[in-house]
């Protein structure tokens, strides 16, 4: 009877066992497989997703100046993007898991995407894509690649994303182009932060470093950088790591951006202005048209006597005169 009861708790601590063995295992399994499909699902980031921390979407744009102008900086932008988005593709922040996608347009009279949000799949391929460009050489309308650029975030990107345009210009745009400094505020009102990159010399004269500054995000010191800039990559990289910090924190309880609200009431009437500076003088007018005839005016007053005139030329001789009566009779 003793032996018998032993063998019965010993066969029930035997199957337990193997029930707690078996447990651990399918958990195992189970940890492996949703680590798995965390790493297929990263959308191709090299930064490993850590348990614990939130999630942040990050979409980048960046945008490359193909115009003539560009010429001989060309090769030099498509290195810079490869070599800024490696370091981004493996961005880690402390208290964010990133999810980070990047998109590619060149510019030049056109804007001509080469690699879209919505077609990330790795940095390899997002390689690949920037080798295979070719110069557009033709003139420089930065307008026209804000807005392409800010259409692709709108309508490819996630919700609650970061949303950063790395734009590259040359500095000069062509008469013809549209304002660009008008572009980047509507794209910055739909809440994409513009980092600019001002290429050539050109972009450092006064007139078009105020034009650059203008399109890109404040403060100067964050958004603004210039290729001959010491360490450009390091300071690009770590002010962008700053803002996506930033807009981390900030994506995850704001909502998209609302409707326009009614129109506000019309405001009190401002103080007088001050006197301005007397303007240039004006072209002149054209030749008005020409009018009916007036009506007779009033009679006028009569007018002083005038001086003496010369003495005039001496007439023409008259005719004779008429016979005289008889003379009177003579004396004896």
């Amino acid at each position: 009877m003793f032996l018998h009861r032993s063998f019965i708790r010993g066969l029930l601590l035997v199957l337990l066992l193997l029930a707690l063995v078996h447990n651990v295992s399918v958990q195992g399994k189970n940890v492996a497989n949703m680590t798995n499909y965390k790493l297929r699902d990263n959308g191709g980031n090299g930064n490993f997703p850590f348990p614990g921390r939130r999630e942040c979407l990050v979409e980048v744009v960046f945008i490359v100046d193909s115009s003539e102008s560009a010429r001989y900086l060309y090769d030099q932008e498509k290195q810079f993007v490869k070599e800024l988005s490696t370091e981004l593709n493996g961005l880690n922040l402390e208290d964010y898991n990133l999810d980070i996608r990047m998109a590619l347009l060149q510019y030049s009279s056109s804007a001509v995407p080469v690699h879209r949000l919505v077609d990330w799949i790795n940095l390899e391929s997002f390689h690949r894509k920037i080798d295979r460009m070719s110069l557009l050489a033709k003139g420089t309308f930065t307008a026209l690649a804000i807005n392409k650029a800010a259409d692709m975030v709108k309508n490819e990107k996630r919700s609650k994303s970061v949303r950063i345009v790395v734009l590259m210009n040359v500095g000069a745009d062509h008469p013809s182009s549209p304002d660009a400094v008008t572009a980047a505020l509507a794209a910055k009102g739909n809440g994409i932060k513009i980092f600019v990159l001002g290429l050539s010399g050109v972009a450092l004269q006064t007139d078009s470093q105020n034009k650059l500054l203008a399109i890109a995000s404040s403060p100067a010191e964050t958004y603004f950088h210039k290729l001959n800039e010491p360490q450009l990559k390091n300071n690009l990289l770590k002010h962008m790591k700053i803002v996506v910090r930033e807009l981390c924190c900030c994506v995850r309880d704001k909502g998209e951006r609302g409707s326009p609200g009614p129109p506000g009431e019309k405001g009190d009437r401002g103080d007088d202005g001050f006197l301005g500076q007397k303007g240039d003088k004006g072209e002149r007018g054209f030749k008005g048209d020409e009018c009916s005839e007036g009506r007779s005016g009033q009679k006028g007053e009569k007018g002083k006597k005038g001086e003496c005139g010369n003495i005039g030329d001496k007439g023409e001789k008259g005719l004779d005169g008429r016979n005289g009566q008889p003379g009177p009779k003579g004396d004896k």
